[in-house]
């Protein structure tokens, strides 16, 4: 399932979200534990599962694989595509995070009202700001950033007036259950 799930192009991240809801756990030397995007990444580049066996050296430094007695779980071209999807997510500069991005309350759903681009987070003097992506990149956009805390401010007061109609309460609740029951049935 793992491997498959990669060759479609799924990251680390999303296969091992998969493997944990549908009740899968590691088998390490720590005792069985979720699945994690490191272990997953391990598991997707052990030729183990193609029916091969580490060679080590003298300094316990992997040399190589040969053929062990064990069948394969896995085809070659199943590893093979694994491989080639997982390459192509990693060089994908929309689909990763730079080691320095910081997370804020609106990360990933703050848009620029002058461009419609992504708002970024940054730390100013002690103080959290959003800017404009394109801004920042390009200069190609005339908005200005604005703290952080005042969207939280105006964003709070919205939602604590915010009052779902009691006809709707009920359909959304039903919505939201076939989503929850959706993700159950994972097979």
């Amino acid at each position: 399932m793992a491997f498959e799930l990669a060759a479609e192009g799924r990251r680390d991240r999303e296969v091992a979200k998969v493997l944990n809801a549908a009740g899968y756990t590691t088998a390490g030397n720590q005792g069985n534990r979720a699945f994690s995007k490191d272990t997953v990444a391990k598991m997707l580049q052990n030729r183990f599962y193609l029916g091969e066996l580490p060679v080590f050296d003298e300094q316990d430094r992997l040399t190589g694989w040969t053929m062990g007695k064990h069948d394969s779980f896995i085809s070659e071209e199943l590893f093979q595509k694994a491989q080639a999807a997982r390459e192509l997510n990693r060089k994908n500069p929309a689909r990763t995070t730079r080691s320095d991005a910081r997370v804020s309350s609106l990360s990933g759903v703050a848009r620029c009202g002058g461009c419609g681009a992504t708002l970024r987070s940054y730390r100013q003097r002690w103080v959290v700001r959003l800017v404009c992506n394109t801004r920042l990149k390009n200069g190609g956009c005339s908005e200005k950033s604005a703290r952080l805390d005042a969207y939280e401010t105006t964003l709070e007061a919205y939602l604590g007036a915010f009052i779902i109609p009691e006809d709707y309460q009920h359909r959304l609740l039903e919505a939201h259950h076939r989503v929850h029951q959706a993700y159950e049935d994972i097979d």
